[in-house]
């Protein structure tokens, strides 16, 4: 019987050829499970291959990037690819929870390093909001790629959701802390609240365009915070 050999471009943007496929019993997506590494070197493995992807998803962009050329990218096989991930998919939910994870750590160890005094309370703000500025320094090319695929994908607009979440927690929580400093009551509204504002204003200066300097916004957002959240 002659052989023949055929590539299929799946709608989520990977290669799959007939020999791939029967290596992994004619499955293309539904019966396949990844491993989760618990040795030191596949941890890392897949660590490469989550840093990859997030490269690569910032410059090309999601869509234009396919599991192929992240295991290329990582300097793994194909195969290899599949023994972590069973999709692309997958790869870029990791690499937000751990965007997530980095943006929070810098935010929480700026938090831990300043005092809530009502003498120095303004100029608490002030760097807390700084300190949000530079964690939007990490990767401005996938934070564009994180934030359209919000609008794209329900799973991911949920997971961001969700990591949100920790970061509203954290306001919250340091709001009812220190509640005698400020006129807001409604601690998880506010803290909401300084989240959206903050993150709207900051996505525009470090991620997207704006038409004037992008100190100009950043002392209006310091002086907006400190009026909304002071008593004086």
């Amino acid at each position: 019987m002659k052989h023949y050999s055929y590539s299929i471009l799946t709608p989520w943007g990977e290669t799959f050829n007939n020999e791939l496929i029967t290596k992994r019993g004619g499955d293309m997506a539904g019966q396949r499970k990844a491993r989760v590494p618990v040795q030191s070197r596949g941890i890392e493995t897949r660590s490469k291959i989550i840093d990859s992807g997030m490269y690569l998803f910032g410059k090309k962009g999601y869509h234009k990037t396919n599991a192929v050329e992240i295991a290329a990218h990582a300097g793994i096989g194909t195969g290899t690819f599949y023994s972590y991930f069973n999709n692309k998919k997958e790869v870029l939910t990791q690499g937000i929870k751990r965007f997530y994870q980095q943006v929070t750590a810098i935010i929480l160890n700026a938090v831990l390093a300043v005092s809530f005094e009502p003498s120095n309370i303004r100029e608490t703000i002030c760097i807390l909001i700084r300190t949000l500025v530079s964690a939007h320094e990490i990767d401005p090319d996938l934070h564009k790629q994180i934030s359209a695929m919000i609008l794209l994908d329900k799973d991911i607009e949920d997971l961001c959701a969700k990591e949100d979440m920790t970061v509203i927690n954290l306001i919250k929580m340091y709001l009812e802390t220190h509640k005698d400093l400020f006129l807001v009551t409604d601690y998880e509204a506010a803290a909401t609240t300084i989240l959206r504002v903050c993150d709207e204003i900051v996505h525009r200066v470090k991620v997207f365009k704006t038409t004037i300097a992008g100190e100009r916004l950043i002392n209006e957002l310091e002086d907006i915070m400190c009026r909304y959240l002071l008593k004086d």
